[in-house]
């Protein structure tokens, strides 16, 4: 059963995505979300966490909206296209939600349209200059596609930052991908009502674990995990490789100064080769903070 609730306020919004999985995070599941681990949306959705504050992107990407529906209507004339973002999709059973961006009816069918404005930088490393769409907004429109009943799928593609660039890029529409999304949201749920979190990616969750493990006060014995061995003489020797690399580029650096000797571009065969400048720095004042650090002790 697939539920449509009108969005009365942006608080209701952030309330009724509290219950589902959302076609924005579902690819973080499987491994695909390049800014949310499956850990991470265990404690999100666990209540362990907040959701953080709306990010630049996601700004940037409601203030140009009206601009990409504009660009959608004259790349589609016969198209009837309308802003969807007033309500929130969402399958009961399953809780999956979603708040597709843009609605269109075709000539002959549905169509669901999510507006993204990616940079240039972005979009010629993830997107590869359009040949390819990441797997998360695969997957997010797989989600849409299923609560909308659309029959086809668009990405409207608002690219900046040293050009500006549009691009509709379809999205074949694959039920069998929103079954198998399903599955693993069953699961998903089944982990929180046990109380079973997944084990987290320790090379993307470190932030993550400095929320969680807030201090106790006590002394734990790890004496019987030779493995806490092992991590200590690793991180002492990433840390003393990184002192040499910056000890060896200031020396560098220094090196490349006296050469230089007060110029501020250096030239090479006709191309330039270092610069140097002056670079103001602003004084400020902070309020008092804290932060967690975790450290190893004693010899090797």
């Amino acid at each position: 059963m697939i539920e449509k609730h009108l969005i009365r306020s942006e608080a209701d919004w952030l309330e009724m995505r509290k219950q589902d999985v959302t076609a924005s995070d579902i690819a973080a599941l499987v491994g695909k979300h390049e800014f949310l681990s499956h850990y991470g949306l265990w404690l999100l959705k666990a209540g362990n966490i907040l959701p953080e504050v709306e990010s630049d992107p996601m700004s940037r990407g409601k203030l140009l909206e009206p601009v990409i529906i504009g660009l959608v209507k004259k790349l589609h004339p016969d198209w009837t296209v309308i802003s969807a973002n007033d309500y929130y999709y969402r399958d009961a059973g399953a809780r999956i939600g979603a708040t597709p961006d843009l609605l269109a009816m075709a000539p002959s069918d549905p169509v669901v349209i999510d507006a993204k404005t990616v940079d240039l930088w972005t979009w010629k490393k993830e997107w590869d200059d359009g040949d390819s769409i990441p797997a998360r907004v695969y997957m997010q429109m797989q989600v849409q596609a299923a609560l909308t009943g659309a029959d086809e799928a668009y990405v409207a593609v608002l690219v900046w930052g040293g050009r500006l660039d549009f691009r509709m890029l379809p999205v074949k529409v694959d039920p069998s991908v929103y079954g198998q999304l399903k599955a693993e949201v069953k699961g998903f749920w089944l982990s929180i009502a046990n109380d079973k979190p997944p084990a987290p990616d320790f090379g993307r969750d470190y932030e993550l674990l400095r929320k969680v493990y807030a201090q106790t006060g006590e002394i734990i014995d790890l004496s019987g995990d030779n493995e806490i061995l092992e991590m200590r003489a690793e991180y002492r020797a990433c840390a003393a490789s990184e002192k040499l690399c910056k000890d060896e580029k200031n020396e560098i650096k220094a090196r490349l100064l006296q050469k230089m000797g007060g110029a501020n571009v250096a030239i090479f065969n006709g191309a330039e080769i270092a610069a140097c400048k002056t670079i103001p720095k602003k004084g400020y004042s902070v309020e008092p903070t804290s932060y967690l650090d975790v450290r190893f002790r004693g010899k090797d």
